[in-house]
Formats: C-alpha cells, structure tokens, sequence
C-alpha cells in the first residue's frame, strides 16, 4: 500500500492513478470514482454482448481440412481475449474501491459513496 495525500491506497489503484495523471482530492475522488464504475459496467456489458452474441463459439465453417483448426484458433484466442478483458475489469473494482477508501478517509460519508456508486449504474431506458 502506497500513501496518496496521506490516505491510504492499494498499490495498484495508486499506479493507475499516475498512470492516467489523475490528482486524488476530496473534491474529486468520488468523480474519479463514478467515471471508473461507469468503465467498469461499459466494459461489462459488452462483454456480456459478446458471449451472447457468440454462446457456441465459431463453428467450423467449411467442409475443408482447414475449418476445424480455424475455428478452434478463434475460440482459443476468444477466450484469451475475455480472460484480458476480465482482468481489467477486475483491476479496475480494484481502484473503485480503493478511490472509496480514498474517500472515506477524506472524510466522505457511506451515503455519498454509495449515491456515486449508483450514479455510475446504467439508467433504465424509457420509451
């Protein structure tokens, strides 16, 4: 764990922070907080898209000899792919929940924290 403005941060959530130049501050730290759950449920959803759109996989397209290898190569890389995509999912909770502790030693309270989190869910779309 690593000290930002005398608050206390996973290393990780601390490295991603001056990866992106952002400055962690009690005016912004729940902002910061609300854009990186809004990418974290924008990366989950298409994701989830994706799985639907492709349940079985590739199937093999042809009759050849070539087919079968073809379309076990795309799965295989497919799910290369979504293990990344997860992991950077993953790591990015991991800063959302090291910003609310951020937050929390800034003095911000469990409601303004949750209203950020909740800010940063899809609203339901109206017709």
């Amino acid at each position: 764990m690593t000290e930002v403005h005398s608050v206390q941060m996973p290393a990780s959530a601390q490295a991603a922070m001056e990866r992106f130049g952002f400055g962690v501050t009690p005016e912004n730290v729940l902002g910061i907080q609300q854009v990186i759950l809004e990418e974290v449920t924008r990366l989950r959803g298409s994701v989830q898209t994706f799985k639907n759109q492709f349940q079985q996989g590739m199937p093999v397209l042809g009759g050849d000899p070539v087919s079968p290898f073809a379309s076990k190569g795309f799965n295989e890389a497919t799910d290369i792919l979504l293990a990344k995509c997860q992991q950077d999912i993953d790591g990015l909770n991991e800063v959302a929940a090291g910003l609310a502790d951020a937050a929390r030693a800034y003095g911000k309270s469990e409601t303004e924290i949750q209203a950020s989190i909740t800010a940063a869910k899809p609203k339901p779309v109206t017709r």
